[in-house]
């Protein structure tokens, strides 16, 4: 069918297996060339993501090549609905690859008509909502199931529908080419529009914002006060937890439970935990037992120790990357920023390809909320070239209390963010 239609865009919205089930062959390689029938299949690339993975691949048959991009969307549970910003977030990724071409999209999921119905729907909505000013959602339904049964399975994927087409159209898609960001954004404009709204606006929504525990996003940690955050390559990207209420012990407990390679803990005149034994001692807390192989001051607010971990007897030893940051209670936001952009470049070192989550620890909720944000709009803008803010806050929001209590805050995060694209052009330059 894709050699036929001759489509350069395949949206996959269904795993291989759920729930022990099949629920759709693998038709393309894990890596390098396979042959189906006739045609063989060359994976060029993969690119993997928390909700989705973007894989380029080349089709030869009879000495003919064609190729397309598979956009495979991998959190959508079936007869469920996802996260309405993460699909959302997927569906403009989908669109900006080749926007103008008119060769036929392929959608598919198990059945191919549930998940599949929901994503059209939402689709077409947004772009007949943007030509024309509105959208009757049951008149398109009529018009799908016309063609093919059962288009939409459940009321809870109709309901999905209008909750993500309300959400598209409010807010629209909030992302920027992070080459056009310096024309497009004035940080120090409040009245600048990004996707729908201009930021005053977007700022004074995320304030209001309660948190929703039955929100999709932030969880807690089922066996401590931890809450789980999602980076941009990972659904458990980070595991955030007031440093106040914990031990040593119950600290390294968590980062053994989640299986966490590198911790970062911020620190202020406040703290009283020790994170770690002093250089080259070990020392025993609990059923921990604790050795500091390194301590080396990457800067004057900044260390990075590492410790040598096993949380029971005659356990394997595991090595953990501590970075321990110094932070000034009275700092400018903009300040504090700019030195999470310096923790977080050693971060990047030292938890490259590593898929597990990101200890975070500090005295105040905020800070470490402040650096999951960063963290996430730097990542971003490295591997996507796309510069995110307002969803990043607005999943913090929905369930921690508010890290974002101003509009020059908000600001701050904005400035912070052309301030990394053009320093990072430049360095790129030279």
């Amino acid at each position: 069918m894709i050699w036929e239609q001759k489509s350069d865009k395949v949206i996959m919205l269904t795993n291989t297996r759920e729930m022990g089930k099949l629920k759709c062959e693998q038709y393309w390689p894990e890596e390098g060339c396979e042959r189906f029938g006739g045609i063989t299949l060359t994976l060029q690339e993969e690119t993997v993501r928390a909700d989705f993975t973007i894989r380029h691949i080349f089709m030869i048959k009879d000495g003919v090549k064609h190729e397309f991009h598979h956009f495979h969307y991998t959190s959508w549970p079936d007869h469920d609905v996802p996260n309405a910003s993460d699909l959302l977030d997927f569906l403009y990724m989908v669109n900006k690859h080749k926007p103008n071409s008119n060769i036929p999209q392929i959608v598919h999921c198990s059945a191919g008509v549930g998940r599949t119905g929901t994503y059209i729907a939402i689709d077409c909505g947004l772009k007949q909502g943007k030509e024309t000013g509105s959208f009757d959602v049951i008149e398109f339904i009529k018009t799908i199931r016309n063609q093919r049964r059962g288009m939409i399975q459940t009321a809870g994927q109709l309901q999905f529908v209008y909750e993500a087409l309300t959400e598209g159209f409010k807010y629209g898609d909030t992302s920027l080419d992070k080459t056009v960001l310096e024309s497009q954004l004035d940080a120090n404009n409040s009245s600048t529009i990004i996707g729908q709204m201009p930021l005053h606006e977007q700022c004074e929504y995320l304030r209001q914002i309660t948190v929703n525990t039955d929100t999709h996003g932030i969880d807690k940690d089922q066996d401590s006060s931890a809450y789980i955050y999602p980076s941009r390559t990972n659904k458990i990207g980070y595991i955030m937890a007031d440093m106040n209420g914990y031990n040593t012990e119950s600290i390294w407990q968590l980062i053994q439970n989640h299986n966490c390679s590198v911790t970062v803990a911020f620190l202020n005149s406040s703290n009283e935990v020790a994170i770690c034994p002093e250089r080259d001692t070990e020392e025993k807390y609990g059923s921990v037992e604790l050795e500091n192989k390194s301590d080396t001051r990457v800067s004057n607010n900044l260390n990075l120790i590492t410790v040598s971990a096993s949380q029971y007897e005659n356990t394997e030893r595991k090595i953990v990357k501590v970075l321990l940051m110094n932070v000034d209670e009275h700092r400018s936001w903009l300040v504090l920023a700019n030195q999470i952009k310096e923790l977080v470049e050693q971060i990047d070192i030292h938890h490259n390809n590593d898929n597990n989550p990101i200890a975070v620890f500090s005295n105040e909720l905020c800070v470490g909320q402040l650096f999951c944000v960063i963290r996430n709009i730097i990542q971003r803008i490295k591997l996507d070239n796309e510069v995110e803010i307002f969803e990043n806050v607005r999943k913090m929001h929905q369930q921690i209390s508010c890290v974002i209590n101003s509009q020059d805050e908000y600001l701050s995060l904005h400035r912070f963010a052309a301030e990394y694209v053009k320093s990072s052009s430049l360095y790129a330059n030279l």
